[in-house]
């Protein structure tokens, strides 16, 4: 007779992190580095064994994610001893000017570097954010964007 035994959804994230460090991972929908040379990249939302991952084979030391605190990855990031943050991307919206409130909870923390930043598909709500860093510290104009 077989016994069946329940666990946690991190004691399961922690089994796959073991079992995915012998195989290759796919990363999330759009990950990718944000340039500026201080290790800040962008993506979908990550699975926990993603996130695991990444945060043990990248130099992030913090994790933004915009749009819904999960629980899950607030712990797999905290036991990793990180950095994370939930912020809410529509915060403060002024007309011509966009959510201010976002991104000055953001972009202080994308300036001091390794961070990941994410949303559920990795597109509007860090677009936008990282299109306003990169025009902050790296002087691009709208052309250089788009």
């Amino acid at each position: 007779m077989k016994k069946r035994i329940k666990i946690t959804e991190s004691q399961l994230n922690g089994v796959l992190s073991t079992f995915l460090m012998e195989q290759s991972v796919d990363l999330p929908k759009k990950f990718e580095e944000i340039p500026g040379e201080i290790d800040n990249y962008r993506s979908s939302q990550p699975s926990g064994y993603q996130l695991r991952y990444i945060l043990e084979n990248y130099p992030i030391e913090n994790v933004i994610q915009l749009n819904g605190e999960s629980s899950t990855e607030k712990e797999i990031v905290e036991s990793l001893g990180k950095n994370y943050y939930s912020i809410n991307a529509h915060d403060g919206f002024q007309k011509d000017k966009g959510y201010v409130g976002t991104l000055d909870e953001v972009l202080p923390i994308l300036k001091d570097g390794k961070t990941l930043l994410h949303c559920a598909a990795g597109k509007d709500r860090t677009g936008y954010t990282v299109a306003k860093h990169l025009e902050e510290t790296m002087g691009w104009d709208k052309d250089k964007l788009w």
